[in-house]
């Protein structure tokens, strides 16, 4: 079936939509990342990551989280994760992580990284 000249450019304006929205979650997530916090507290005993050991996860396509980080904890040498966004969402994604790591305690802190 052959599609009319507006369901051509429906879609053409469908897919510029759609690259204009991660193009801005792109210079979103950058803007975020220039305002990391000093530290985030580690999952395991409660100490500090500082944040010359994080490391920033793509975020890309995972609704309502804004910004995932991993750090070193500097008592226990333990990796630890840190997530913004959405409360759901970043609930959510840490009860994936805690599945995955077994044992591990993982536990909720908000952070406002404004």
């Amino acid at each position: 079936m052959k599609k009319s000249k507006s369901q051509k450019r429906a879609q053409k304006q469908k897919q510029a939509k759609k690259t204009l929205a991660t193009k801005q979650h792109e210079i979103n997530r950058k803007k975020k990342v220039l305002k990391l916090p000093d530290f985030i507290t580690c999952n395991e005993c409660g100490g500090r990551a500082p944040n010359s050991t994080f490391e920033v996860l793509n975020t890309k396509g995972l609704d309502g989280i804004d910004l995932a980080l991993t750090g070193i904890c500097s008592e226990c040498n333990s990796a630890t994760i840190a997530i913004s966004g959405d409360p759901e969402a970043a609930s959510a994604m840490m009860a994936a992580f805690s599945e995955e790591m077994g044992e591990g305690k993982i536990g909720l802190e908000a952070v406002k990284l404004s």
